[in-house]
């Protein structure tokens, strides 16, 4: 890091860690490894690799992050990254600005954009901090088993030696994204290759044919300030696993902190604009008896009963990393990225209601009753705030509406969840009834499960 860049990151920190004494020291860490980073480390952080080099848990440096940008320490980035090659496609510095449509120049392909699996959220240092000449880049996963893999700052030249067997590669840069290709014939031989980087984004030569066999590389370099070469098989047919990639910080993952929502609440999709969610578990809560509630402790005292039991819903999904979308009345809709953690976050929360109710007559008690589903769902913008649609939140609505004063409802995909049934067990909840319900709005019979509080 140059000295002047220095110079203004020592301030920002100190500020960020005046403002949050409770992370100082954490703040002094990530401080301490900025200082030390190499500039393509820090030009787009990744949350998780950032956490394993300097020990901060992740989702405290989130959390620093997050802060960060509100002082003008760190600046976010959405990526969309293709699901074919991995190749980020487009960058936003705002959520109003991304679609959820996308294209990659490397594979050709249009792609519906998946706000789980192919939506990257990364920081930098901020701007007036410094300023880094590089376009946003990543490397392909290990799945794609690339032969080569070399780096060359503008000036250099890099060597290689290495196998190829009969075949089509593609050899690409994923900063400039320069592509060819490299026929290999399935005739015996060796290879001596000659690629350079050129200005305008392309490579000579921009196709080879080379027998199958051992290959001796020279790369590069003469046009721009830095460039990459990989070389893999040119198979891409089928969308990379998600589990295939690095550990990253999803779009859906930031949504669901809440200093995201307190720095970013107005930050939303466009109107028109919706993104596709593989995968998401929705939680509808509601109480039995409110109306009741209200007729006969009167308003006041019925309205403070209620804001209770929304307190103790809010901390128990918040602490567990879920989200609240919004309340409806009495009732509250919350999105959790995994279903274990949901489910942790209803026992909680029971446990919770649990202690309130102890002690006090049956008017005074709030006794819920609690629906939880998972499958896909659209993102949208709802009144300028982030929302969910689709048949997955109609089906989760549904199936709340079912449970009775004291009961967990829940979907068969809720119990096929791995882990579900041993946490279940682990409760002490041995008893579920099961029901083939009609659910409005749904066609056909649904197995829905119902949980009684009183057979825990």
């Amino acid at each position: 890091m140059e000295d002047a860049s220095r110079e203004r990151l020592k301030p920002a920190m100190e500020l960020l860690a005046a403002t949050y004494p409770e992370m100082e020291g954490e703040i002094q860490d990530l401080h301490g490894w900025l200082l030390n980073s190499q500039a393509q480390e820090r030009h787009r952080m990744n949350a998780y690799r950032v956490s394993q080099s300097t020990a901060i848990p992740v989702n405290h440096l989130i959390q620093i992050f997050l802060r960060g940008t509100q002082k003008s320490v760190f600046q976010l980035h959405w990526q969309q990254h293709c699901p074919h090659c991995n190749m980020i496609t487009a960058e936003y510095g705002s959520l109003s600005a991304s679609s959820g449509e996308s294209y990659c120049k490397m594979c050709d392909q249009e792609f519906t954009v998946d706000f789980r699996e192919r939506v990257e959220v990364t920081f930098s240092l901020h701007p007036s901090i410094e300023k880094l000449e590089i376009p946003p880049f990543c490397l392909p996963p290990k799945s794609l088993k690339p032969v080569v893999q070399l780096s060359m700052a503008q000036g250099e030249i890099e060597e290689a030696e290495f196998q190829v067997s009969p075949g089509v590669y593609r050899y690409y840069c994923p900063i400039t994204m320069s592509m060819g290709r490299m026929h290999v014939e399935d005739r015996a031989g060796e290879s001596e290759l000659e690629i350079a980087q050129l200005e305008n984004s392309t490579f000579d030569p921009p196709e080879i044919h080379i027998p199958r066999g051992q290959v001796h590389l020279k790369a590069s370099n003469e046009t721009v300030p830095i460039s990459g070469l990989i070389i893999h098989e040119d198979r891409l047919t089928d969308p990379i696993p998600y589990d295939d990639l690095d550990l990253h910080l999803s779009g859906l993952e930031i949504i669901h902190y809440p200093e995201f929502r307190e720095i970013f609440g107005d930050d939303s999709l466009s109107e028109r604009e919706k993104m596709t969610i593989s995968a998401v578990t929705i939680l509808f809560t509601d109480i039995t008896g409110s109306t009741r509630m209200y007729e006969k402790l009167g308003d006041a005292q019925a309205y403070n009963i209620v804001r209770d039991h929304f307190q103790i819903l809010i901390d128990a999904i918040q602490e567990r990393g879920g989200t609240i979308i919004k309340t409806i009345g009495d009732a509250v809709m919350a999105s959790f990225i995994e279903t274990d953690v949901a489910f942790h976050s209803v026992f909680e929360a029971l446990d919770k209601f649990k202690n309130y109710n102890e002690n006090k007559d049956a008017d005074h008690r709030v006794n819920p009753k609690i629906g939880v589903h998972s499958g896909p769902a659209i993102l949208v913008n709802l009144n300028d705030r982030l929302d969910y649609f689709g048949s997955t939140i109609n089906k989760a609505a549904r199936i709340q509406s079912l449970a009775q004063s004291q009961q967990v409802a829940f979907s068969e995909e809720i119990l096929n969840h791995p882990g579900i049934k041993k946490t279940l067990i682990e409760r002490g909840m041995r008893k579920l009834v099961r029901k083939q319900a009609s659910l409005k709005g749904l066609s056909g019979s649904h197995p829905v499960y119902f949980l009684s509080l009183a057979d825990s």
